[in-house]
Parts: C-alpha cells; structure tokens; sequence
C-alpha cells in the first residue's frame, strides 16, 4: 500500500495499480487497499481525454460500497469512493 500511495503521489498511475492490484484481488482487501486502488482509479479516469471512457469503474466502485458497509468510519476509502462516485 505505501508503495502505491508514493506512486500516486508521483503521478505514476501504472505503479500504483500494479502495486495495489495483486493485495486487491484477496478474498477480503483491507480498507486501505480498496481505497487506494479507487484512488489510482480515479486518476486514470481523470487522465483520459476520451469522449469515451475505456475504463469500467463499476467493479470496483461496488467493491468499494461493499468495503465501506463493513468499515464505516473509514475515512480514506469514504473520501476515494465519493470522488469516484462524483465522476461522470
């Protein structure tokens, strides 16, 4: 996760989802992980020009509701999934 986190706050999308996506595909992903795969998410949408978005952030914005009824006061996955819920 810190490994993705400093990616992010380098700009460097591709790192960060290579890091977080093998920790997001257990049973149960952390809180955190969910957050920040949202969060790298979130910047590759952002990041594309298209009219037509390429990326199907459906999945993960239904892993990230489902993390957060378990997690309520979770504040960094609650932040991500409001900024991704806000895009079109």
């Amino acid at each position: 996760v810190a490994v993705a986190r400093a990616a992010l706050a380098q700009n460097d999308v591709a790192s960060a989802v290579q890091a977080v996506l093998p920790l997001l595909k257990r049973d149960e992903p952390s809180p955190e992980v969910v957050a920040v795969a949202i969060e790298a998410m979130t910047a590759q949408v952002n990041r594309e020009s298209a009219v037509f978005r390429l990326l199907d952030t459906g999945p993960l914005r239904m892993l990230g509701r489902e993390t957060l009824k378990k997690h309520q006061s979770h504040k960094a996955l609650r932040d991500a999934l409001t900024a991704l819920e806000a895009m079109p």
